[in-house]
C-alpha cells in the first residue's frame, strides 16, 4: 500500500468529507447526510466457502471506507451502509471489486439471521 493509497483512505474517513462525497453523488448537491451522525463500520468483509472438490477457501476483503447513517423522510426511517471505494486512476475491475464486497457483506449478514433463528427455536 503506497502513500498516496493511505492518504486517499484517511481522507475519505473524514465523517464530513464522506457525507459530502454522498451529497454530491446521491443527492446532487443537497445535503441529505448529518456528518456528525455518521457511525464507522467495520471494513472488514469476511467468508469461509465450500468449494466443488469439499475444500474450504477463506475470501477476506477491505473497503476503504464505510459508515452507517439514519435517514428520515416524512415517516419512513432508513438505516443506510454506505461504502468508498477511493481510487487515484480508473480501474475497470473497481465495480466487480465492489460486488464482491457487497456479496461478502450480504452472506455474512444471511449467516447472523440463520444463526438467530435457530437459537429461537432451540
Amino acid at each position: 500500500m503506497g502513500d498516496i493509497d493511505i492518504n486517499v483512505k484517511n481522507f475519505i474517513k473524514i465523517n464530513t468529507v464522506f457525507a459530502q462525497l454522498f451529497s454530491q453523488g446521491v443527492y446532487g448537491g443537497e445535503v441529505e447526510i448529518d456528518p456528525d451522525k455518521l457511525q464507522e463500520f467495520d471494513t472488514v468483509s469476511q467468508d469461509v466457502i465450500s468449494l466443488e472438490n469439499g475444500n474450504l477457501k477463506s475470501l477476506e476483503r477491505l473497503r476503504d471506507g464505510e459508515k452507517v447513517a439514519m435517514l428520515f423522510d416524512q415517516k419512513v426511517a432508513l438505516q443506510v451502509i454506505m461504502g468508498i471505494e477511493g481510487q487515484t486512476g480508473v480501474h475497470y475491475y473497481m465495480p466487480v471489486r465492489c460486488m464482491e464486497l457487497d456479496a461478502l457483506t450480504y452472506s455474512y449478514q444471511c449467516k447472523k439471521i440463520s444463526e438467530k433463528a435457530k437459537e429461537k427455536v432451540k
